[in-house]
């Protein structure tokens, strides 16, 4: 569980990255001219939220007090969840 832990918190953080660039490049609210926040504001706020909780993710799994368990997806719980996704995807 350590290191899948480790693997979400780096690809959380990496997709927090990534829109904060993408978000970066969008109009900001002088060019709309009305004082209202720009289409940007929203994305990079929840982008650094995703990056605090990535790190807090990390900081917690390294932390002295985390107790590895292995990591089972195949309970009864986790099939159903996995039914719901390919249900939604359909």
């Amino acid at each position: 569980m350590k290191k899948a832990n480790l693997i979400v918190s780096a690809v959380i953080a990496l997709l927090g990255i990534v829109i904060i660039i993408v978000s970066a490049g969008y109009p900001t609210a002088e060019a709309y001219g009305t004082g209202a926040p720009g289409p940007g504001l929203w994305p990079i706020c929840i982008s650094v939220i995703l990056l605090l909780m990535s790190a807090l993710l990390a900081a917690k799994t390294l932390g002295k007090g985390f107790k590895d368990t292995p990591l089972n997806l195949k309970t009864a719980n986790h099939l159903r969840v996995y039914l719901a996704m390919t249900i939604l995807v359909i």
